[in-house]
Order: C-alpha cells, then structure tokens, then sequence
C-alpha cells in the first residue's frame, strides 16, 4: 500500500467571528458532531489592527471589512493544511461561494485585492 504524501481535509463550516486573518469557524453546522475551532488562514498575513503605521491600520480595517462581507455568518469549505501556527491554531485555506455559485480561495482573494501579504503560495484548490 502507498501511503499519501499530503492528507487533504476538507470541512464544511460557518464563520461565526473573524479578526483579520483568524477565523472563527463551527465545524459541519447543523450536525451532532459540530464544533468551534479558531484558524488562521494560510499563505496570508493581513496588517494588524494596532500597528503603528496608521495606513498598516487602514488596510487592516479595510481587510477586516473584506472577509466579514465574504464569509461572516456564511456557509465555506475549509481546506486544513495539517500544520498549526506558532499559537496552536490550525491553519487553513478558506473558500467562499458567491451569489452565482462560484467558489474562490479567500486567502488569495485578500492577496488579489492588497489587502494581505502572501508568505508562502497556496496549495493546489481542493474545491
């Protein structure tokens, strides 16, 4: 047998809470098993809301206003990339549905719109 290199786990979830690029998720919503886990998104890092550069704070506050639009209270498809950041926070790759239909990668929709920083490419979609 040939064990996988990589193990992809994908989770339906809700954002309930988010704070710039930490996300507060309930896992598999409406199902016995549900639970609430915070990640950080990966390959991303947004300005944080108290840094001393008043235009860091701007866009730390107009990405806020971004991923609270896209996804607060909203149904996604977490992607977990088996790593966990030096807080013990899972981190993930976090795809949205638009109106349409359409699924697209947050993480890189932040990036896309100057509103993070990528530290690292992204993993292949798994949507």
């Amino acid at each position: 047998m040939i064990a996988p290199t990589v193990l992809d786990v994908l989770v339906r979830a809700r954002v309930v809470h988010v704070e710039g690029d930490l996300l507060d998720i309930v896992t598999d919503p409406g199902l016995p098993q549900a639970s609430l886990r915070r990640c950080r998104l990966f390959g991303v890092e947004v300005p944080d809301s108290r840094d001393p550069d008043p235009a860091m704070r701007e866009v730390a506050g107009h990405a806020q206003d971004f991923v609270e639009v896209l996804v607060l209270g909203k149904e996604v498809v977490v992607h977990w990339i088996g790593d966990r950041d030096p807080d013990g926070r899972s981190l993930a790759v976090v795809h949205w549905r638009d109106a349409e239909g359409t699924w697209s990668n947050l993480n890189a929709d932040l990036v896309e719109n100057g509103l993070a920083a990528a530290t690292q490419p992204a993993p292949p979609s798994a949507t």
